[in-house]
């Protein structure tokens, strides 16, 4: 429109009317499609989110045209379902899942979306089918002296009923099998046993207690090493733990800092977070969950019995059971569970056995005679991972025992390695399997020891023993084995020639032979070489001179012991006095002196 006008009394300045003419332009909004193919749902630009195919909807964008003007466009709109599927798994104890929530109890109910993992490119729900097979669980009770280092490695050093090792594997069913370690330690010493603990400790005298004690004592009766009584003393401060709850309301399961994945509403669990309190003890903290689950089965394999959630305790497989969880869905309606049970009966079995003297049996006890009665539950050991009863037949076949009488010379080695140099009677020995029945045979040693006097001999030629005239000995050529003098202990006796020779002692029936030695009692001279030589001093503290008596060309001067041993050689020339050392610990040695073909042998001590 430019033709429409408008009158504005007074409009102008000086207060005069003014004219208005309209000169207007329309301008047309613009209109359009929004197409779009999504997976399950879809939010538009209207904020509405739709599940199903449209393509009437219409949203105004305000402004929205290029104009300036509204811009209209209208929803054609195609939903795509994602596919589903199920994970079905079997683990032992517990599994965590692709949706990174770890689960300890069999879950059929748990879904998870692969964004994209359909083929058509949307989403792929997965669904959770999960049977979990628990580990199988025992005891091991020992009773030790001072400390015991258990199957983990540790060295315990007081009594412990709590320490825990998983043996991977080690159930029949696969699984893992947890050992609980009850140990009870005997201190061999008597002391004090400082304690700092929390809340509470049960002591060795059996009492729990609850407050600061340094005056409770206990007798451990024997329990010293030389078999005396052992007094401890207790001296124990008592921290206090704390405590506080940790409320929840959740969906269909909650993941708590136990580890354990609860699928109903708990106010009774608890977790002790260890040295979580400001003191360093530990902080127990109790559960408040409420789980609003949906509608669901139960599916549970149990050994002879199980009690469910509705207090029943069933004996028998069940697939009827309902149990109604009033507000436990997320829209706060009833949630029914169904249970699916399976009983699975324990077996029951015979060991029987033959052994010798005693026996140890998988209950830990020594049995010294036959026993048809004892019996013992193997947790998790029948085929089925249920319980497996077994019955001992044992039978105990005794040992025998006999007496080794012997009489030896000195020392007798004895079947057990030892050694003995005096008279026993009581030392024994176990040949295993030495008995005609198969078992053992404990031997008992009656030893006599003869005992020969220690006898030495020096380079004189003189025997050095014990005076016992009940002894005799004789001297034995060592080059020719022919006795050369015969006598009484107590005697000394000089070789007739210088030799080498030994000493053979016989007393009480046995015999001992002295180490052979090299007798010098004379000097050996050659063609009367060396009668006229003057050796001074003889014997000699180190120095000494040899007077020739007369000058010599060449003089060659040796020193060995009497082992032959060299000690030294040197060479003189034009020399009637020679001035000699001899730097060697106190002995008999023996100085040889050359010139051409004329030798002597001449004995020198060194004192």
């Amino acid at each position: 429109n430019n033709t429409a006008t408008f009158t504005i009394f007074g409009g102008t300045s000086s207060g005069c009317d003014s004219i208005v003419n309209l000169d207007l332009t329309i301008l047309n909004s613009s209109t359009g499609t929004d197409t779009r193919t999504e997976c399950d749902s879809y939010t538009w630009i209207d904020g509405n989110t739709y599940t199903a195919n449209n393509n009437s909807t219409t949203f105004n964008i305000t402004n929205g045209a290029a104009n300036g003007c509204d811009s209209l466009v209208t929803l054609n709109l195609t939903i795509v379902n994602a596919t589903s599927g199920t994970d079905t798994k079997t683990e032992c104890n517990s599994y965590t899942w692709i949706d990174g929530i770890n689960y300890s109890a069999n879950n059929n109910t748990a879904t998870f979306n692969i964004v994209g993992g359909a083929a058509k490119g949307c989403d792929s729900l997965v669904t959770l089918d999960l049977t979990i097979v628990n580990s199988t669980s025992g005891t091991d009770t020992r009773t030790e002296c001072n400390s015991y280092t258990w199957i983990d490695g540790i060295n315990y050093t007081a009594s412990n009923n709590s320490a825990t090792f998983n043996i991977v594997g080690g159930a029949a069913n696969g699984c893992d099998s947890l050992v609980t370690l009850d140990l009870t330690i005997i201190n061999s010493t008597s002391g004090t046993d400082t304690k700092t603990e929390c809340n509470s400790y049960t002591w060795i005298d059996g009492n729990t207690y609850t407050a600061n004690n340094n005056s409770a004592t206990f007798n451990i009766t024997n329990g010293a090493a030389n078999g005396c009584d052992s007094l401890v003393s207790l001296d124990l401060t008592i921290f206090n733990s704390t405590s506080g709850t940790d409320t929840r309301t959740e969906c269909n399961s909650y993941t708590w800092i136990d580890g354990n994945t609860y699928t109903a509403s708990n106010n009774s669990a608890t977790f002790n977070i260890v040295g979580g309190a400001a003191n360093g003890c530990d902080s127990l903290v109790s559960l408040d969950l409420t789980v609003s689950a949906a509608t669901g089965t139960d599916t549970r394999t149990k050994c002879n019995s199980y009690t469910w959630i509705d207090g029943n305790t069933y004996t028998a497989s069940n697939n009827s059971a309902t149990f109604n969880i009033v507000g436990g869905a997320a829209n706060g309606c009833d949630s029914l569970v169904t249970l699916d049970l399976t009983i699975v009966n324990s077996t029951s079995g015979t060991d029987t056995r033959t052994e010798c003297s005693s026996y140890t049996w998988i209950d830990g006890n020594t049995y010294t005679a036959s026993n048809n009665s004892a019996t013992f539950n193997i947790v998790g050991g029948a085929a089925s991972g249920c319980d497996s009863l077994v019955s001992l037949d044992l039978t105990i076949v005794n040992s025998t025992s006999g007496t080794d009488t012997r009489t030896e010379c000195n020392s007798y080695t004895w079947i057990d390695g030892n050694t003995y140099t005096a008279n026993n009677n009581s030392g024994t020995f176990n040949i295993t399997n030495g008995a005609a029945n198969g078992c053992d045979s404990l031997v008992i040693l009656n030893l006599t020891i003869n005992n020969v006097t220690d006898i030495t001999t020096s380079s004189s030629g003189a025997i050095i023993s014990a005076n016992n005239l009940g002894a005799t000995y004789q001297w034995l050529d060592c080059d020719s084995s022919n006795a050369t003098i015969t006598g009484e202990t107590g005697q000394s006796y000089t070789a007739v020639a210088n030799g080498n020779y030994a000493v053979e002692l016989t007393e009480n029936g046995c015999v001992d032979t002295s180490a052979c030695v090299n007798i010098i009692t004379t000097a050996v001279l050659e063609n009367n070489f060396g009668s006229e030589f003057n050796i001074y001093p003889n014997p000699t503290k180190g120095t000494f001179s040899v007077d020739l008596d007369k000058t010599y060309n060449s003089i060659l001067i040796t020193i060995t012991d009497l082992s032959g041993r060299l000690i030294e050689t040197k060479e003189y020339n034009g020399t009637k006095l020679l001035n000699l050392k001899i730097d060697e610990p106190a002995g008999i040695y023996l100085l040889k002196i050359e010139t051409g073909n004329q030798k002597a042998i001449i004995r020198l001590v060194k004192e």
